[in-house]
């Protein structure tokens, strides 16, 4: 007959809390392990991807479809190591200083992700304007912009908000535009934008509402008299 593992024959004869202790912790080094192996699938994800994004240029239609992978990805990375946490938590005292380490390397893992989806979205951005100054019809730079301009964990989501609002309204889609603008006045006062932004909602309720003393004016005038926007609205 096979011999049973010393650590089997300790906790048979041990205190039942003891015994109880020796379970406990291989059920949470077991249940880190198994996250470990999702953790390190979605990092290895991330990093391929990573690379792919960096080899592209104004290809927008795969950046988009990239950009939304990783976020995926990124969203699984957060959901395993929350998880991961959850266990590590519950082990308390049981954890060594070997998986200590492990946990704050994932900790850095996670930072470091955050720039990677920064980087990314910086270039997302950079291309979508790309496509509108090499004249690009404004669904293909609008199509671009859409992701970021969802995204309210971008840092890119203000800027793609303001440009997806101008290109509204330069293509004639008004109600889009007011829309749009007016969202991101109401979500970014203050923004360096923002005289841009209140002109084109001034001229917007001057060509569809016939209202040239709208609040959009108003607003432009009181909060940015010196501006260049305030100046060319008051040349109308």
């Amino acid at each position: 007959m096979r011999a049973l593992p010393l650590a089997l024959l300790l906790a048979a004869a041990a205190p039942a809390a003891w015994a109880q202790r020796f379970f406990d912790d291989n059920e949470l080094r077991a249940g880190i392990i198994a996250i470990d192996a999702d953790i390190q699938r979605s990092a290895d994800r991330i990093n391929v991807i990573r690379e792919q994004i960096g080899k592209l240029e104004i290809e927008t239609v795969e950046m988009e479809r990239l950009l939304s992978e990783l976020r995926a990805e990124n969203a699984g990375f957060k959901a395993a190591a929350a998880a991961r946490q959850k266990l590590i938590d519950a082990g308390g005292d049981q954890l060594d200083d070997e998986l200590r380490e492990v946990v704050a390397a994932q900790g850095g893992q996670l930072n470091e992700l955050q720039g990677v989806l920064a980087s990314a979205d910086a270039k997302a951005f950079r291309a979508a304007l790309a496509l509108h100054y090499h004249g690009a019809p404004a669904d293909e730079a609008l199509a671009a912009l859409a992701p970021l301009a969802a995204d309210a964990e971008s840092p890119y989501q203000d800027e793609a908000r303001f440009w997806t609002g101008l290109l509204q309204h330069g293509a004639g889609d008004y109600g889009l535009a007011r829309d749009t603008l007016a969202g991101f006045v109401r979500d970014w006062p203050g923004d360096a934008r923002e005289p841009e932004a209140l002109y084109l909602l001034a001229d917007i309720a001057a060509k569809v509402d016939g209202d040239r003393s709208s609040s959009w004016r108003s607003m432009l005038l009181r909060l940015h008299p010196d501006s260049f926007a305030a100046a060319r609205l008051r040349e109308q």
